[in-house]
């Protein structure tokens, strides 16, 4: 591990996290502080406790074959995939917690393998070639604020590969003091769903002409409608909803 003396960062090849031989280890990223993997990481599946302390994962480096497995850990702080050739696959179901971090894509590529990953937010837009492949898994969005920002440019789409898979999205929390916009940026999905059991006054905003296999809406029927597309979405398989 490397410590720069004049930047907030720590950078390091591989990292493993060990749990002690009693007790818990609590570890994780301060605020303002960047800890860069070049090589696979993985945390121990007992006696460590990954918190959000504010800071952000980079997973960095130039080569493919590259894994974060966390063993069933949360890792509750920001993880940006950033890495020009690089090609990370996760290792095991990943958990980031409902605070506010997110998943970002800004050069690479991530692919989510057979696992699930559950996250406030997902983002990658910019013009550096990413690609993310969503594989068979579930992937969760917690947030009431934010959902998927893949960019509303033509030139971050020019640069972004998006592979569905026969993956599931689902949105599991409804909008609270504004709208949750998805810039899907012309792009396919497989199996969308939107789900809460919590009612809302605010929208889904679907920005981009998209493509699904199922969307589903399901949940509080009174607020079920609050949903808007500002292009022409097409869909391969069913739309269930109610009060459309």
């Amino acid at each position: 591990v490397s410590q720069s003396r004049y930047s907030a960062y720590l950078r390091c090849g591989s990292l493993t996290i060990s749990g002690p031989a009693s007790g818990t280890l609590t570890t994780g990223v301060g605020v303002g502080l960047n800890l860069y993997v070049h090589d696979n990481m993985s945390i121990a599946s007992t006696g460590v406790s990954y918190t959000n302390s504010g800071g952000t994962i980079i997973l960095s480096g130039s080569t493919s074959g590259k894994t974060i497995t966390p063993n069933g850990n949360g890792i509750y702080t920001n993880i940006n995939i950033n890495g020009i050739g690089s090609s990370w696959t996760l290792g095991g179901n990943l958990d980031m917690g409902s605070g506010n971090v997110g998943l970002t894509l800004t050069a690479g590529s991530f692919s989510l393998g057979t696992y699930n990953l559950s996250t406030p937010s997902i983002s990658s837009t910019g013009i550096l070639e990413r690609s993310i492949n969503f594989g068979s898994g579930t992937t969760t969005i917690v947030s009431s604020t934010a959902g998927i920002d893949f960019g509303t440019t033509e030139a971050s789409r020019t640069a972004f590969t998006c592979t569905a898979g026969t993956s599931q999205i689902t949105h599991s929390a409804y909008p609270v003091g504004a709208d949750i916009t998805y810039n899907l940026n012309n792009q396919t999905l497989y199996n969308l769903s939107l789900t809460s059991a919590t009612a809302s006054n605010n929208f889904f905003v679907f920005n981009g002409a998209n493509t699904f296999n199922n969307f589903s809406v399901t949940g509080v029927s009174s607020n079920m409608r609050h949903i808007t597309f500002s292009g022409n979405q097409t869909r391969n398989g069913i739309v269930t909803g109610k009060q459309w």
